[in-house]
């Protein structure tokens, strides 16, 4: 059983004209939405082994900030196949490549509310700082369970608990 929590990368403004988007960085607002999901993460013993992060200033921040919350202090990897645009092959090849059983993605949408909606089936929208954990059997379409979706608000509030 694989255990993936995915993460939207924290709030970092209005998007900018041109290649200078990709440059975006946390604001304040989003670094606290990093942390909160890091924190709840520890809080409900996640266990996450990897941290698997897009490369674009804005997903890496959130990457770091989440897992320096965590107990575990897990290996992050910066994966240049999962900057805006991912695909499905480009999450299974990382996450298999990874080798282990918990897994934090942290990236971008659409790509990552694809890849909730391939694995899962479910239609999700996935705000800024929003967390998900979906179990599967393996990285394939409609192999995985969507156990929760949460946006900051609710992570920041720890209502999920550890169910």
């Amino acid at each position: 059983m694989i255990t993936l929590y995915i993460l939207r990368h924290g709030d970092a403004g209005d998007p900018l004209p041109g290649p200078d988007d990709d440059l975006r960085e946390l604001t304040t607002k989003g670094r606290d939405q990093a942390r909160t999901a890091g924190r709840f993460l520890k809080s409900i013993g996640a266990g996450v082994e990897v941290v698997l992060s897009s490369p674009l200033p804005r997903a890496l921040q959130t990457a770091r900030l989440a897992a320096a919350e965590l107990a575990e202090k897990p290996e992050l990897r910066v994966c240049e196949s999962l900057a805006c645009g991912a695909r499905l092959g480009d999450f299974q090849s990382e996450i298999l490549r990874s080798g282990c059983d918990v897994v934090l993605v942290v990236g971008h949408q659409p790509d990552l509310g694809e890849l909730i909606h391939t694995l899962t089936g479910a239609h999700t929208v996935l705000k800024k700082g929003a967390l998900a954990r979906i179990r599967c059997d393996a990285v394939e379409p409609g192999a995985g369970l969507l156990d929760w979706l949460a946006p900051p608000k609710l992570l920041d509030a720890g209502s999920l608990g550890a169910s």
